[in-house]
């Protein structure tokens, strides 16, 4: 249930077990993935390479995932962001969606769920 090999996915997580666990799920869907572990090399990684979607960690070390998303909207950016965290905050959420990002997903990840975000962000790029 993807589009083969043709959506590019930025992973940022400073977990490195979390960056795997969605890297393996999402490239055996066929999905392209890259991964970083702090907001400073989402902020460079996305305005470099403009990826299709980015997973997004709310906390991270250096810059945390609000501030990545204010830098994106400062700079124009309209990559499309799922915020992530393993804390359940109506405030953050709230927050995040009213930064930009299209959907705030809580960890441990329902990987069914993950999938259906994307993919119904993917098709409303592709319109």
């Amino acid at each position: 249930m993807s589009v083969q090999g043709t959506n590019r996915i930025l992973v940022v997580d400073d977990e490195e077990d979390v960056r795997d666990l969605l890297s393996r799920f999402l490239t055996r869907r066929g999905y392209l993935v890259e991964s970083v572990g702090d907001g400073e090399e989402a902020v460079e990684y996305i305005l470099e390479n403009s990826p299709d979607i980015v997973l997004l960690d709310i906390r991270l070390p250096k810059v945390d995932g609000l501030k990545v998303l204010r830098r994106l909207q400062e700079e124009g950016s309209d990559v499309a962001v799922i915020t992530m965290s393993g804390v359940a905050d109506e405030d953050t959420a709230r927050k995040s969606l009213e930064l930009g990002a299209a959907d705030f997903i809580t960890k441990p990840f329902n990987l069914p769920y993950l999938e259906t975000s994307l993919l119904a962000k993917l098709i409303l790029l592709d319109t």
